[in-house]
């Protein structure tokens, strides 16, 4: 599963903005630059163009020390753009949560409100150093079918579960609970993504369904 399947169907299907582009001894009128150096202006470019739009020079020095492509990287101006950036790209405004464990950087539930994200808070325990009171141990990784397995132990239990997309509106989720005493469960989620005339034909179908429309993908 690619990171670009979670973030939001608008967001993915918007044209990049391309800023203006430098031509050597022409204005950038369209971009809103003088001609005319200001008064006082004694740096070596002068303080009427406009900078790079993106530090290509910076970027190309991370790929090279991390090993990673330069696309992959995101450079910010500080950590406050950047938690911006993610949560309005991946969070819908009234759907998407966004997990904070107080006490903690301010940040993350301004943006979280400014975008409309619901908030639910996880509070860290004093009395054991500010410690974690969920996952003692995490860890994920990509199967080979794409799917996203996400393994987390926790001081009485154990899950694994794995998420992955049948379709760019459908998401899938297995879970397996392991409870330290031998008590397990398992569980299975459907998750599709509704819009225009599917919301009004989703208002329509009743809370409740016979029995004998039930049915279960393990066949339950």
């Amino acid at each position: 599963m690619s990171v670009t399947a979670l973030v939001r169907p608008e967001i993915r299907e918007m044209r990049p903005y391309r800023s203006a582009q430098f031509e050597a001894g022409l204005v950038r009128l369209n971009a809103n630059e003088n001609p005319w150096r200001p008064v006082g202006d004694d740096s070596s470019t002068g303080l009427n163009w406009y900078p790079e739009p993106r530090p290509f020079a910076l970027s190309a020095a991370l790929a090279a020390h991390y090993g990673v492509p330069a696309e992959r990287l995101l450079v910010t101006r500080g950590s406050s753009e950047a938690i911006d950036v993610v949560i309005r790209a991946f969070c819908r405004a009234g759907q998407d949560e966004v997990v904070i464990c107080p006490p903690t950087f301010g940040m993350y539930e301004t943006y979280a409100q400014i975008q409309g994200a619901g908030i639910r808070r996880v509070p860290l325990l004093r009395e054991r150093g500010y410690a974690e009171i969920v996952p003692v141990i995490g860890q994920y990784e990509i199967d080979g079918e794409g799917g996203l397995l996400l393994t987390t132990e926790y001081e009485t239990m154990s899950s694994v579960e794995r998420f992955w997309f049948a379709n760019p509106n459908l998401r899938l989720r297995t879970s397996v609970v392991k409870r330290f005493g031998g008590f397990s469960t398992a569980s299975f989620c459907a998750e599709s993504r509704l819009s225009g005339e599917s919301v009004e034909d989703a208002a329509a179908v009743p809370e409740t369904l016979p029995a004998s429309a039930a049915f279960s993908a393990f066949g339950w």
